[in-house]
């Protein structure tokens, strides 16, 4: 059987078999429509009325028509172009400013954007240079970070004895046992223990808590701080009270429960699980 291919033959044809449905998901889809009602209009009335109807110039309609001939009839090619530019400006940071950044970062992991934008205001001044704005100095930081330039923080912790920041990486008290899939079969198995803060009368109190997860023993102590010290006397007190003997013990890694108290695990030869930070929910 013989088939006819009227576009081509129909002059419009492609145009007036356009399917509407292919547009439905654009977020052009208003501005399309608003185009095809311009053709229409412009090959019913011509140039002078759609000029004078729609304010759309021959040269517009065409270069349409041109689009929608090029994309076999998709109304899509109706919807505005990017009008973004080819070349776009890239972010230039004169070279001292970086160095300055990296040889700051370098002495003091911890500085943020806003420090650095106050310890610039002098350095700039000295060296005549215009000095960047916050937001400008936290975008340097990325630039500098994606270039690999800023030194690798070591994980930091904060002593609550002393205030000291310790780093983790080298710690001896940090390499943590996780418990894992560890499954307690007895009492004494596994006793988790945290603390408590508490306000009674406006006095502030720690209770160290302890469950154990087999046979839902608790104990619980109150103390004026949270030190390791505390935690490690609580852990002798546990033991004493205890009516099993406690062989494995988890916390959260709180301050109170590194030195002393983790030095008390060994001593008394416990496994000493830790949770992972933020867990559990």
């Amino acid at each position: 059987m013989q088939q006819l291919y009227l576009d081509g033959f129909i002059k419009g044809y492609a145009r007036k078999a356009m399917n509407i449905q292919d547009i439905t998901q654009s977020p052009y889809k208003h501005i399309i429509e608003k185009r095809v009602k311009i053709l229409r209009f412009f090959d019913r009335y011509g140039v002078a009325a759609t000029r004078e109807a729609f304010g759309t110039s021959r040269s517009t309609i065409y270069l349409w028509k041109k689009a929608l001939k090029d994309s076999r009839g998709q109304l899509t090619a109706l919807a505005p172009a990017s009008t973004a530019p080819k070349v776009r400006r890239s972010r230039s940071t004169d070279p001292r400013i970086s160095d300055f950044i990296v040889t700051e970062r370098a002495e003091h992991p911890r500085l943020g954007k806003d420090k650095l934008a106050t310890l610039l205001v002098d350095y700039c001044a000295s060296q005549e240079l215009t000095c960047p704005s916050v937001s400008s100095v936290g975008r340097i930081l990325l630039d500098l970070k994606a270039q690999g330039r800023l030194p690798k923080q070591a994980s930091l912790s904060m002593s609550a004895r002393s205030g000291r920041l310790l780093e983790r990486t080298n710690h001896p008290l940090l390499k943590k046992r996780r418990r894992g899939l560890y499954k307690p079969q007895a009492p004494g198995d596994l006793v988790q223990i945290d603390t408590v803060v508490k306000f009674i009368h406006g006095i502030r109190r720690y209770c160290v808590t302890a469950v154990d997860v087999h046979g839902r023993f608790s104990f619980a102590y109150g103390y004026k701080s949270p030190s390791s010290a505390n935690a490690a006397d609580f852990l002798a007190k546990l033991q004493t009270v205890a009516p099993f003997e406690v062989k494995r013990v988890q916390t959260d890694n709180g301050s109170e429960f590194y030195k002393h108290f983790h030095q008390a695990c060994e001593d008394r030869q416990l496994i000493h699980f830790w949770n992972y930070p933020r867990s559990p929910r």
